[in-house]
């Protein structure tokens, strides 16, 4: 008990530290990374149970109380459309170019985004050195080699 109790302190001292627990007004935050979310997805997010009620409104509807004859009639078994809610996840979404452009961009918002965080949490960080070299974790001129296909006799 007295082991789960020293663990339970260890925790909080160590939120406490990467300022978790500091009111930062009437915006949401992602605890792990400490984003701060759009007033567009932070609607998302807390209206998902209104959005859910007014979706099965309009099954209930649409599927049992319209007359079959009716233009406004769905089959019970016909597909539900997706609500596609913002999540924290949504921040970072980019228009797919192409494969590589894009995995290129997570990549590079990945490093930044634990540079920043280790930044914040109080860690030396030497933004001018790291910026000197690309933020890939494979250099584009490894891998654009052009390499001739082999002759097979």
């Amino acid at each position: 008990m007295e082991r789960d109790n020293g663990d339970e302190s260890k925790i909080c001292v160590s939120l406490k530290e990467l300022c978790v627990f500091q009111d930062g007004g009437d915006t949401l935050k992602n605890i792990i990374n400490k984003e701060v979310v759009t007033p567009e997805i932070q609607e998302s997010l807390l209206g998902a149970e209104h959005l859910g009620q007014a979706q099965m409104k309009v099954f209930v509807d649409k599927r049992l109380y319209e007359p079959p004859a009716s233009d406004q009639h769905l089959g019970l078994k016909s597909p539900i459309r997706k609500n596609k809610a913002k999540t924290c996840a949504s921040l970072y979404e980019v228009v797919q170019l192409s494969k590589n452009k894009q995995n290129t961009i997570k990549v590079d918002r990945q490093i930044l985004q634990r540079l920043v965080t280790a930044y914040r949490a109080g860690r030396k960080v030497d933004l001018e050195n790291v910026l000197q070299h690309e933020l890939m974790p494979i250099p584009p001129s490894l891998t654009a080699v052009y390499i001739p296909p082999t002759s097979l006799f």
